[in-house]
Order: C-alpha cells, then structure tokens, then sequence
C-alpha cells in the first residue's frame, strides 16, 4: 500500500484482499480481513524509498513498548 513521500507499506497472511491495486481507500477503511482458521499471523512491514524502516519510532513509544 502506497502512503506517499516515499513511503509504503508491505501487508501479508490476509485471509482474503477486500481492494485493488491502484484504488484509494480512505483512512480507516478495511483493506482485507484475517484467514478464519484460527489463527491469525499477520506481517507489516513499514518502507520509505525502498528501505524497511521501523515503525514504531513515528509512534513515539518507548523501546520495547508495543512489541507483543
């Protein structure tokens, strides 16, 4: 998912994809629900030009706060 600025996102282990690629969704707006099995692994990965970079540093929790 493209947030702009160079930023994007990388979303996986979705059970099924409810947009498309190349649609805008709005703030809050579901993208995809979770696999019914049970259980739940999602991956999201935060990237700004190409390069992963850590997104909890732009939510201003302390380190090792939030990591679950």
């Amino acid at each position: 998912m493209e947030h702009g600025n160079g930023y994007h996102s990388l979303i996986a282990g979705l059970g099924r994809i409810d947009t498309a690629v190349g649609r805008k969704v709005a703030g809050g707006e579901p993208l995809a629900v979770m696999p019914p099995d049970g259980n739940p692994d999602l991956y999201f990965e935060l990237r700004r030009n190409g390069q992963p970079i850590n997104p909890q540093r732009g939510f201003g929790a302390p380190e090792g706060k939030g990591q679950g």
